[in-house]
């Protein structure tokens, strides 16, 4: 995926118009829409939905776009040496990774974004 890509979750009655969008811009990545995005998406439209946990929902559906995202990236392999001395076989980012603040209500979501 090129750099500067855009992640999102497709709004299901937008499908259509989503679906165009990403015909014509291919630096758009589309979370996979499980029951669990759908679940989250459905607290977070419901009207009735209480504030404190409009925000907890929320958090977590950022927290997914924003995994989704990290395993777009590419890794490569590190050994690293773990506190009792043994080595394991892991990996690790190619790049640098750049976040960048988005507002809402006031509060940054750059602590989902935390690796």
């Amino acid at each position: 995926i090129p750099p500067h890509v855009l992640l999102c979750t497709m709004n299901v009655e937008a499908k259509e118009d989503g679906e165009c969008l990403l015909a014509q811009h291919e630096r758009i990545s589309v979370i996979k829409e499980t029951d669990q995005v759908k679940a989250l998406q459905t607290i977070l439209r419901d009207r009735d939905t209480h504030r404190s946990d409009f925000i907890f929902y929320a958090d977590r559906l950022i927290r997914l776009v924003i995994e989704d995202g990290l395993n777009k990236l590419n890794w490569e392999p590190t050994t690293v040496v773990t506190p009792t001395g043994q080595e394991y076989q892991g990996a690790k980012f190619n790049s640098k990774i750049c976040g960048v603040s988005i507002m809402r209500s006031g509060r940054t979501k750059r602590s989902e974004e935390r690796v």
